[in-house]
């Protein structure tokens, strides 16, 4: 039996902005992944180096939730990309902050 909601009868497309939001939060979070898997690989890592990835996870996360508030209030495109931007950016972007607030 087909799925009904398997056809698409709308004009509506996926946005770009979305999709490029999208990228950039999970470029951030692959930045904290590699910051943490590099610090605890390596045990003469430095810590600059992880704490410049974590500002730069901090920054693509920033970018990509700006971008997705801006993308939010087009109303010609598909929500389903915009909501996921969303919610993964504002993770990273609380993520961050709990990593810059605890001092690691």
């Amino acid at each position: 039996m087909r799925n009904k909601n398997a056809y698409n009868f709308t004009a509506k497309v996926q946005s770009k902005e979305a999709k490029v939001s999208i990228f950039l939060g999970v470029l951030s979070l692959l930045a904290v992944a590699g910051a943490v898997v590099a610090g605890v690989t390596d045990k003469n890592f430095n810590g600059r180096f992880m704490g410049a990835l974590g500002f730069l996870s901090f920054a693509l996360s920033l970018c990509g939730f700006i971008l997705t508030v801006e993308t939010l209030k087009d109303e010609d495109t598909l929500p389903k990309l915009k909501y996921i931007s969303l919610i993964i950016n504002t993770l990273m972007i609380l993520f961050d902050v709990f990593l810059f607030a605890s001092g690691l």
